[in-house]
């Protein structure tokens, strides 16, 4: 019903390609530049009526590009209260913010289908999204993160931090909180290993989150999908591919369900992909999220 943006953040529309009567808008988040860069900080507020349908969409990978070096402050003299706070806020200098704010109303459906996300060597990257549910919404959230320019030198798992947060309530109460923090600072390095080498050959990690009624009965099928082929990949390959370097078609998926008694208006799943190429993770969000376009009109 209506829309606005302004920098860094542009945000389309389009009507084409919907099939007729369909009552789902698309929304698709354009980064000025084809990514964020150092210091941006967007956000987004999404609003889905009662029975009302929203994607929120990206064109392509959302790039975060390298964080620039704040102010170097000098600690000979002054307050030393005021200095600290001065070291605060440098060290938050060029971090990249991403946030969303949706809620959905009663008998909504709200469905997040971005491309990854590929953050850049040197990067500090902070995503939020909080999703507010009335009692009888749904969701569809799906997140996920490369590991950078693989193919470009040696960038690899090499920013300084991702943090990424998803928090699900349900009529003001949470029911789902799916965080991941993964750091490449050098403070960091756990028994002489970086990043990149704790991740093994992984370089893409995605999460799915659905929840509520409309979406009960392809969660189930999700999920069910999900711990099929967790158990068929592991007796037929285990899971020695994740610290085998030399790894090229290695994937692997977790499901866990959100219990009937967390939220009383439909169960929830929460799947989490793990593979060496997001064209495998691509693929199969394609497969089992293709029974959605029903309700999407696309």
């Amino acid at each position: 019903t209506r829309c606005y943006a302004r920098y860094p953040v542009k945000v389309l529309t389009p009507k084409g390609g919907l099939e007729a009567g369909s009552d789902c808008a698309w929304a698709y988040s354009v980064s000025m530049g084809g990514g964020l860069v150092s210091g941006d900080e967007s956000g987004m507020r999404a609003i889905v009526g009662d029975s009302c349908g929203l994607v929120l969409a990206t064109q392509g990978t959302q790039k975060v590009y390298k964080r620039k070096g704040g102010v170097t402050y000098d600690d000979g003299g002054g307050d030393a209260g005021m200095m600290e706070t001065k070291k605060e806020e440098e060290a938050r200098t060029g971090e990249t913010v991403a946030a969303l704010s949706a809620s959905v109303g009663s008998g909504g459906l709200l469905a997040v289908l971005p491309d990854p996300t590929q953050i850049f060597r040197d990067a500090v990257f902070r995503q939020t999204q909080v999703i507010d549910l009335a009692r009888d919404a749904s969701c569809v959230i799906v997140d996920w993160l490369m590991a950078g320019r693989i193919g470009y030198g040696n960038e690899r798992w090499a920013f300084e931090e991702a943090d990424v947060r998803t928090r699900v309530r349900v009529d003001g109460r949470v029911v789902v909180v799916e965080a991941m923090r993964l750091s490449g600072r050098e403070e960091d390095v756990i028994g002489g290993e970086s990043l990149a080498d704790r991740m093994g050959s992984i370089n893409v990690f995605a999460s799915l989150v659905m929840l509520g009624p409309r979406v009960e009965s392809l969660g189930a099928d999700c999920l069910a999908w999900a711990r099929a082929k967790a158990k068929r990949a592991m007796a037929e390959r285990g899971a020695a591919w994740v610290r085998d370097p030399e790894a090229r078609d290695g994937f692997f998926v977790s499901g866990s369900e959100i219990p009937a008694r967390a939220n009383e208006h439909g169960r929830g799943i929460v799947l989490r992909f793990f593979a060496t190429d997001a064209e495998r993770v691509n693929d199969a969000l394609r497969e089992i999220l293709a029974p959605l376009s029903e309700q999407l009109g696309a």
